[in-house]
């Protein structure tokens, strides 16, 4: 038989004799290109048909081939970085209060919203590539296991555990949901479980820790993107359509895209305290602080300063750690200062941003969107305390026992899945479903802890606190504002769980399983 193409052996009648036909190598995928060909000409033509002549559906079947081809032949890690950088760099339709968008909009309409518009089926597009992408990690791990090239570190088992738990507190209550009549609220399981899905995707495709660090880079990179998106917006389009700058420049989800890459920098410079990585952040820095500043979010700046605390007081004693200490002492004085003036100045802009948007957080009685949440927040309150333990169901709604500002027109939905989804998870998933639904965030933390503790390089301690750091960020969110009905907060719940879990295995902090990964 030779080294290329394939042959078989047929007996004459006569004796042992046989005869040997070799058919070429690229015969058989000269046929497969003839048969991808024809079906894509064939979705061509059934595309512009159905569609009424759409000129996008002539070009669309062609570079969905062509993205398939290129995602079954390069490495999974590579994919799933692009996937997340596609999705955090992309504004969408609704971004910029729907006054402008680039022509890019559509790409990240179609990762966010998907083929609704066009096959009237709520799937995303960010859910098709998911699946696509474990379509082929299925595939070549039955036939070529080694093309990914190193053995994957495996996932604890623990968080598999929780990631089952959190799938079985979703069904318990859409069951609680179905026995008060509230019907699936199907788009809320969705919401749900999206984190599972991106878990699914990340612990298969990132097989190493140092996997994640193209998705620090990915981060990085597309808060960039954003905060310059956010500028354009702010001081080009804006002035021109409303002659001033907008409440906010894109989603509220971004809030956790700015702060994360704030934070991997600040802590990537605190951990190794080099010229290069200070250099670097003084490079990387600007941008996405004054993302934060032109976005106008409040919660970006508590989560900086709740994450930076958090992760202060898991991490073990470093020597960055000396240095803020002593750095605190000394400028105590002037942090006081700075604080007070601040908080009593609401109205300062520059370097008191931040101090003045914390206090319109904290004080209903100088701004009335906190207001607003105070009011829905004991209106869940008492909602929970009236109903059962198990829960409403989630397709239930908080009762508004005290009166609060009609929203409905902006979101229809703020009673059925509340601005604090913390307390609101509590009111519709009950105590079982609730305790499943946050387990694996506890869990983070733990193993992201124990993975610090065990650490030996530079990598390993900053993977662990940004996970600490990224549950922080979701927790903020979720209690803040609508949670994970941003897909930055599923993407950031996701990936601390699949790095945690790999980070611990890789460093001793949680033992190996026997079944091999």
């Amino acid at each position: 038989m030779g080294t290329r193409g394939s042959s078989f052996r047929t007996a004459d009648a006569v004796g042992p004799t046989y005869e040997t036909r070799e058919f070429p190598a690229n015969a058989l995928d000269g046929s497969l290109a003839t048969v991808v060909a024809l079906g894509t000409g064939l979705l061509i033509v059934v595309g512009v048909v159905a569609t009424g002549g759409n000129p996008v559906m002539a070009v669309a079947p062609p570079l969905v081939v062509g993205l398939l081809f290129v995602l079954a032949r390069v490495p999974l890690r590579w994919s799933a970085t692009v996937l997340v950088f596609l999705i955090l760099s992309l504004e969408i339709s609704t971004d910029a209060h729907g006054i402008w968008a680039s022509p890019l909009v559509h790409i990240g309409d179609l990762l966010g919203y998907g083929f609704s518009n066009v096959s009237r089926l709520p799937v995303a597009g960010f859910e098709v590539v998911t699946v696509v992408l474990l379509a082929i990690a299925a595939f070549r791990r039955a036939t070529r296991p080694d093309f990914e090239g190193r053995r994957a570190v495996q996932t604890a088992g623990v968080m598999r555990s929780c990631i089952i738990l959190l799938v079985a507190g979703c069904l318990f209550a859409v069951g609680m949901s179905l026995l008060n009549g509230h019907g699936l609220a199907l788009w809320k399981v969705r919401y749900l479980l999206h984190i599972p899905m991106f878990f699914l995707l990340f612990q298969t495709t990132l097989r190493h820790p140092e996997d994640f660090h193209a998705i620090g880079l990915a981060l990085v990179a597309a808060a960039q993107v954003k905060a310059l998106i956010a500028a354009y917006v702010q001081l080009v389009v804006a002035p021109k359509l409303t002659g001033g700058m907008l409440a906010t420049a894109t989603n509220h989800g971004d809030s956790i895209l700015f702060a994360l890459a704030v934070l991997v920098l600040v802590i990537s410079v605190l951990e190794t305290w080099t010229w290069r990585s200070i250099v670097w952040a003084a490079i990387l820095l600007p941008l996405p602080i004054w993302g934060m500043v032109l976005n106008g979010r409040r919660l970006v700046w508590a989560i900086l300063a709740m994450a930076m605390v958090v992760v202060f007081l898991c991490s073990s004693w470093r020597p960055w750690k000396s240095r803020i200490v002593r750095i605190s002492a000394i400028s105590a004085p002037l942090l006081l200062a700075y604080l007070a003036i601040g908080w009593n100045n609401t109205q300062l802009g520059g370097l008191f941003v931040p101090i003045a948007k914390i206090r319109t957080m904290l004080d209903s009685k100088v701004d009335h969107s906190t207001l607003w949440r105070e009011r829905e927040t004991w209106n869940i309150a008492v909602s929970i305390r009236e109903s059962s333990i198990l829960g409403i169901g989630l397709g239930g709604e908080y009762v508004e026992h005290m009166f609060n500002d009609d929203i409905s027109q902006h979101y229809a939905d703020y009673k059925g899945w509340p601005h604090n989804t913390i307390l609101g998870l509590l009111l519709l998933a009950g105590l079982p479903g609730f305790a499943a639904l946050w387990l694996p965030y506890l869990f983070v933390v733990f193993l992201a802890v124990r993975a610090e503790r065990f650490s030996r390089t530079l990598f390993e301690r900053i993977a662990a606190a940004i996970c600490i750091a990224s549950v922080v960020a979701c927790l903020a969110v979720a209690w803040g504002d609508t949670g994970s009905h941003f897909i930055q907060y599923k993407l950031a719940a996701a990936l601390s769980m699949s790095l945690a879990s790999k980070l611990a295995v890789a460093t001793g902090a949680w033992p190996q399983s026997r079944q091999t990964a």
